[in-house]
């Protein structure tokens, strides 16, 4: 999911705030208890959803629903079954059974639970019905959303109105009765009935769309039924009710023969909408081919959504996109369009078990959005994609240990929170996944990652499964480094220095880690490249290496360097003062990763 852009401009805002706090946040200082959220018991391993939704007049934001759950009890006998039933609004239940059988029920803090006569046994089949009837005139975002019609509108696009599912962190749960947890996987099916005249997208294949009994202004209804046999978490299901024109971007020739890529657009922006989404085959064959993985899904729908509050949401096989991707110039919807079609992969065939390991999901999707600007407009235009993620983290305010929670972390009030922290899944997740690249070569990690979604396809994920998968891979122990770049907030700030003797040609740096280092946040270790360029125009490459506040490393050059870069190729999310040292007039600036103008300071002499 990509974020709206002022929840992106807040983390900025809020993350002085948090560094300052001087409470330890780890800790309820009333109770004594740990804040940290720990993941929901899952004694009920659930298999298939099917929603039924009735919407008896699609002007108003109310319906009648059933959803059937079925699955297995898992080792322990479950003498009672707890459904999440959440939301301004909550799903009133009005009646359920369990395995055919009524049963009674309670409904309390966002829970519905079934009361049971008799325990189900372990490994038992289960099957669950609940009947309910649904307001959601005050969901504004999260779950089932209503955008009324607006007569009088010039667009043709608002004179219906529109209804759309939002499902992630846990929010599915607002309009349907469920097991909210990214750690399940299911089968769905979603039936939609509805006024004539309204498309109906939603997971998988559309079985059949046929009429339906008069609703309650009297109007010609149809009945839509959809069905995704592949499993996937239950936030990923989605729903939108609208008047949509429907474009397919695929076809046999286009880039990607063969894959359904239906674009659901408002009536009245076909044109543009096919000109700002004309890249999706493009895009799908590269993430195919980078992933070495086909489409997972039987078809890829997008649909430009009224009243969506996100960037986009990549419900499986068919992604939600706000109509702000309509604006600007064909092009400049293609980084959202990569990042929603990445979680296709990263985040849907795959999908983080809990919420402290979504950086697996976000981390990906934005990384590939620099890797589509390498493949499209070469090394040199990945690198200042690079250096702009780089950037939005070099210039916050510093984050430590333990006020701010760390990209991988159990401390949130919310799980939508964790989308939105200060050290955010996002930026600094990409940055993760590009110094690994780095660090082990692209081909060693690009075929580590191949053999990781082939080993955990269809599955739950944490961040340890991806770690082992790339030791296996390479031979590399890589605990530290995920120690310190996703258990901790913030990245190091790095002071450089360097003098030359040139009575023996010996270049001397020194690396100074000025971001506050305790008992919480040890210095990092480091391998800080360093590069020489001479008079001639050669270079030569050194490593200083560091895990100290403080480190040395003496290096013999053969002669005096003209400029000494420090990490040109911006392998390290850090901030590296200088980044350039001119020998030749013995200045040297921050660089343009640094801020957006480079500024000159005082150098070190030289000898």
């Amino acid at each position: 999911m990509q974020l709206p852009l002022a929840a992106t401009l807040s983390l900025l805002l809020t993350a002085s705030g948090l560094a300052q706090s001087t409470a330890d946040p780890r800790i309820n200082p009333a109770t004594g208890q740990s804040t940290q959220v720990w993941r929901k018991a899952m004694p009920i391993d659930y298999s298939h959803v099917r929603v039924e939704l009735d919407i008896p007049d699609v002007s108003a934001p109310a319906l009648s629903g059933q959803v059937t759950l079925t699955g297995d009890v898992t080792g322990l006998p479950v003498s009672r079954i707890v459904l999440d039933a959440a939301g301004p609004q909550p799903p009133q239940a009005i009646a359920a059974t369990v395995n055919g059988m009524p049963v009674t029920w309670t409904a309390k803090d966002g829970k519905l639970t079934l009361m049971l006569r008799d325990a189900l046994p372990p490994r038992s089949a289960v099957a669950i019905v609940v009947k309910y009837n649904l307001a959601f005139d005050q969901n504004k975002g999260d779950g089932l959303t209503f955008a009324p019609a607006d007569p009088e509108s010039d667009r043709e696009s608002r004179r219906t109105p529109v209804i759309h599912a939002q499902g992630q962190a846990e929010l599915n749960s607002y309009w349907v009765p469920m097991f909210d947890s990214p750690a399940d996987r299911v089968t769905s099916e979603v039936i939609v009935t509805v006024d004539e005249g309204y498309e109906v997208l939603s997971n998988g294949r559309l079985l059949s769309s046929s009429p339906a009994t008069l609703g309650s202004a009297m109007q010609p209804r149809t009945r839509w039924h959809w069905s995704l046999e592949g499993e996937h978490a239950p936030y990923l299901i989605t729903v939108a009710i609208g008047k949509f024109a429907v474009i397919e971007l695929g076809g046999p020739e286009s880039a990607r023969p063969g894959l359904s890529m239906p674009l659901y657009t408002p009536l009245g922006t076909e044109e543009r909408a096919q000109a700002m989404y004309a890249r999706t085959p493009e895009i799908m064959a590269f993430l195919e081919g980078y992933f070495d993985e086909p489409f997972p899904w039987p078809q890829y729908a997008q649909a430009i959504t009224r009243g969506f509050t996100w960037g986009g949401m990549e419900n499986t096989g068919a992604t939600l996109m706000n109509v702000r991707s309509l604006r600007g110039e064909p092009g400049d919807a293609d980084d959202l369009i990569v990042h929603e079609m990445a979680h296709q992969w990263m985040g849907d065939l795959l999908t983080c078990r809990h919420w402290d390991h979504v950086w697996l999901n976000e981390g990906w999707a934005t990384f590939m959005e620099s890797l589509w600007v390498m493949h499209t407009q070469g090394e040199e235009a990945y690198r200042a994609s690079i250096g702009h993620t780089l950037r939005g983290l070099i210039v916050r305010e510093p984050l430590t240990a333990p006020q701010t929670p760390a990209v991988m972390s159990k401390r949130y009030a919310n799980p939508d929170d964790t989308f939105e922290k200060a050290d955010n899944p996002y930026s600094k997740g990409s940055l993760i996944l590009h110094m690994l690249r780095e660090e082990l070569g692209h081909e060693a990690f690009d075929a580590a990652v191949r053999r990781y979604i082939d080993e955990h396809r269809n599955r739950a994920v944490e961040t340890d499964d991806f770690r082992l998968t790339l030791e296996a891979a390479t031979g590399k122990s890589l605990e530290r480094f995920f120690e310190q770049w996703l258990t901790r907030p913030g990245i190091p700030r790095v002071q450089l220095e360097q003098s030359f003797d040139a009575s023996n040609n010996m270049l001397t740096i020194k690396a100074t880690q000025t971001q506050l280092i305790d008992r919480f946040n040890p210095a990092y270790a480091l391998r800080i490249p360093v590069v020489a360029t001479f008079a001639d125009g050669s270079t030569r490459t050194f490593v200083l290496e560091t895990s100290t506040r403080e480190a040395t490393q003496v290096f013999a050059a053969n002669q005096r360097p003209v400029t000494i870069e420090i990490d040109p190729r911006l392998t390290l999310a850090a901030s590296l003062r200088p980044r350039v040292f001119d020998l030749t007039t013995g200045m040297s600036s921050l660089g343009d990763v640094e801020g957006a103008q480079a500024e000159p300071v005082e150098a070190e002499p030289t000898n």
